[in-house]
């Protein structure tokens, strides 16, 4: 049948990254998996002749714990951030894409992106008989040029948006505005009040 206490403890460990030197003089690093609430020192000092070691590079091995000459904690380097930037994916850069300078006029940049959509759009291999690997690259290399373009597009927003002022002496209309006529004013003094008597 099913070993359950087995499923369940798997769960609740932690690994822990050791180093560990050996009789042999080797030295071993990696991590133990160490059950909530214990530490690695249980771990060696309890039941068993025997425990498990994931190591960083390589497959897992068994030791026995009387081999164990040092036990040493160290520090695993940390995850990069969950949120990079765009060219921190994989060496993406909107620039290379586009097969253009990162100084290129917006000219220069809207020319390329044209010609490469238009070369690796997908629709354009509609009617010819393409195995599938072939129509995924061109729909990935199509998203990755309009990706790389519309970060280009926002960039130059930005940019255009810092270099205006926030804050202007008088209104400066974008657009000319139109004539519009006046309405003519009414004088106050127009009105009369009579009194009847």
């Amino acid at each position: 049948m099913f070993e359950r206490t087995s499923i369940d403890n798997r769960t609740n460990r932690q690994p822990i990254a050791i180093e560990l030197d050996l009789d042999d003089g080797i030295t071993l690093s990696g991590k133990v998996s160490v059950p909530h609430g214990k530490t690695v020192i249980d771990v060696l000092n309890g039941p068993g002749g025997f425990f498990e070691l994931h190591p960083f590079v390589g497959s897992r091995e068994i030791i026995a714990k009387d081999t164990v000459r040092a036990v040493r904690f160290i520090k695993v380097p940390g995850s990069k951030p969950l949120r990079v930037d765009e060219e921190d994916i994989g060496g993406f850069s909107p620039h290379k894409v586009l097969g253009v300078d990162k100084d290129a006029p917006a000219e220069d940049v809207r020319k390329a992106y044209h010609r490469l959509s238009k070369a690796y759009h997908p629709d354009r291999y509609a009617s010819a008989d393409l195995p599938g690997e072939v129509n995924d690259y061109l729909a990935a290399v199509s998203r990755r040029v309009n990706r790389s373009y519309s970060l280009l597009q926002e960039a130059a927003a930005k940019a255009r948006a810092r270099s205006k002022p926030i804050f202007q002496s008088r209104r400066q209309p974008d657009f000319p505005m139109p004539d519009v006529p006046r309405p003519a004013q009414t004088s106050s003094r127009a009105v009369s009040w009579t009194s009847a008597s």
